[in-house]
This record gives structure tokens, sequence and C-alpha cells, in this order.
């Protein structure tokens, strides 16, 4: 979502869906009370930069109301996405073996499946869900390849993951349940098998 207002939402988005993508959600959240559903859980992710810090606590405010307890208001802290967007790397220790790898499957709009969460142009793609079964992706060939060389350490031999720096936000380091925080009786839910879409409610 990632911001409070049109304006705001175009300068970090360069599209002006805002009205549309809100007027989405509010249908999606508004459904599924109606059908007394816990799931799908709803997150409403707010990527954090200097144009939306200060909009939090609104951002919070106004969709609070609308949430069940199974949904949440999550922050995200910047990353660079591939190094295509220039913020400082989290501080860490010794490179470690990506948790994305053994943990999530990103989806793509287009049905294009890659194991990173900063892959938003699928340079590394693994398979397509129109073309075979997630099942069949993750216990794949290709992903244990993947695995097996992280877990070597040996990263060089992975060109998107060689000269990475967002490794860290891999095992939930700079996510944050901001509703849990404020509403300590909601959970963040986890799941064996995390899978992300790459697309808003437009």
């Amino acid at each position: 979502l990632d911001a409070n207002d049109a304006d705001t939402y175009r300068a970090m988005r360069g599209r002006d869906h805002f009205e549309r993508v809100c007027a989405n959600i509010t249908a999606l959240l508004a459904r599924k009370r109606a059908l007394g559903l816990r799931r799908p859980v709803v997150s409403l992710q707010v990527l954090l930069a200097p144009e939306n810090r200060a909009a939090l606590p609104a951002i919070i405010e106004r969709w609070q109301p609308l949430l069940t307890d199974a949904d949440f208001v999550m922050t995200i802290e910047p990353s660079t996405f591939g190094r295509q967007v220039d913020v400082p790397p989290p501080a860490v220790g010794p490179r470690q073996p990506c948790r994305w790898l053994f943990e999530a499957l990103i989806v793509l709009q287009d049905g294009t499946v890659t194991t990173c969460g900063t892959d938003w142009d699928a340079q590394a793609p693994v398979g397509n869900a129109a073309e075979s079964s997630l099942y069949a992706i993750w216990n794949g060939a290709e992903m244990q390849r993947r695995r097996a060389l992280h877990l070597a350490r040996q990263f060089e031999r992975l060109p998107l993951c060689a000269s990475c720096t967002d490794w860290p936000l891999a095992d939930g380091h700079g996510y944050r349940n901001v509703s849990k925080d404020t509403h300590p009786t909601r959970a963040n839910p986890k799941h064996r098998l995390a899978i992300a879409a790459s697309t808003t409610l437009m």
C-alpha cells in the first residue's frame, strides 16, 4: 500500500492508482467479513521511506477498523532490490544462507516463480505456476541446486546472489507487524511455505 494519500502513493509507486487500490482492498476486507472468514490472511504492507514514515500512524488508524483479528499492517525496512535502489544495506554479521530459498516462493503477476523477494523482474526464475505446480517447483532440481550452493556458502556461483546485500531481510529482519505492536492480541501468522504475489489489488 505504502501511502495514505494519492500524492505519496504516486511518488513511491509512479502510478495514479491509489484510490482504486484502496477501494479494492476495502471491498476485499468487507467481503471477507461478510463471509465470516479468517483466511485468506490480509497483510497490508508499507515499505518505509522518507516520504511515508510520518504517515504510518494515520495508515494504521485508517485500516485497523477494517481488519479481522488475523489481518495486520506490516512495515518493511527498505531493500536495495538487487542494488536497484540506493539505500544502505543492513548492518549484519557474516553472510548466511538465504532463508527465502527454504521458506518462500515468489509468484509474479504472469505466473513466473522466483525464489528471491527482491527479484522483482525475474532475473532468476525457477518455473511458472501456470505450467507446473508450486509443489513441483518447490521440490525441483533447480531449487535443490540453489539450496545446496547456499549451504556450501558458494554464493558466487549464483549470479543474483553473488553480490546480494538484501539477504538479511529474508529472516524477517526489517519486517514488523505494527498491528501486533498496537494490538497485542493480534498474531503474525506463520506458514511453513509462504507464497507472495507481486501484485497489488488493482
